[in-house]
């Protein structure tokens, strides 16, 4: 092989590592069963009140109250959104991933199906992020009406870390709006049931 050719390959080689990727760094399945094994009761009901508390400063939202600033909604005819700022005494990110390994789970038991469950990671400028991801969709039992139920809507749970720091968990309602699908329930419902 030509000297010279091996050194612009290696060169290349060189320089591509250099350079960030633009897609994600690893990108893996997990299982959230894995958080609900040694689950305590407790946490449980950790859990459901703190479920609780969401949907009230959601109601207030509503309302047009003010809310708590670690909270974050949104509401138009495609998305229903929650999200909420971890905090650190309340959410380190073994409680994080019990907290939507719970809540996925609970909405598993609603007729849905597990469709995703995968972490990212990515550097992105100069931290990176880590992004654990629950993706559900209504079961496919639902759909013998001439109007198939879709339930809240296709549902997504993000738990964001950044540089190993719980930051953010989000719940995301996207809706059909296609007329072969029944009108979705209402979000606050959702958020009912999960409290």
């Amino acid at each position: 092989m030509d000297d010279n050719l091996f050194d612009k390959l290696k060169s290349l080689f060189n320089k591509s590592q250099k350079i960030a990727p633009s897609r994600p760094t690893i990108h893996e399945e997990w299982k959230l069963e894995e958080f609900l094994v040694d689950i305590e009761r407790r946490e449980l009901d950790a859990v459901r009140s703190f479920c609780g508390q969401i949907l009230d400063q959601y109601k207030f939202w509503k309302l047009g109250l003010s809310v708590k600033d670690q909270f974050y909604f949104m509401n138009n005819d495609k998305i229903s959104a929650i999200a909420f700022d971890c905090k650190p005494k309340a959410f380190d990110h073994i409680q994080s991933m019990k907290f939507i390994s719970v809540v996925g789970n609970k909405i598993k038991e609603m007729n849905y199906i597990i469709k995703l469950a995968d972490v990212m990671t990515r550097s992105r400028d100069e931290n990176i992020e880590t992004i654990y991801k629950i993706y559900l969709k209504p079961s496919h039992r639902l759909q013998i009406e001439e109007k198939a139920k879709q339930l809240y809507g296709n549902l997504q749970i993000e738990y964001l870390l950044i540089n190993n720091k719980p930051m953010r968990i989000s719940l995301k309602a996207s809706k059909y709006s296609d007329q072969n699908y029944a009108e979705a329930l209402p979000f606050e419902q959702l958020l009912e049931m999960l409290s």
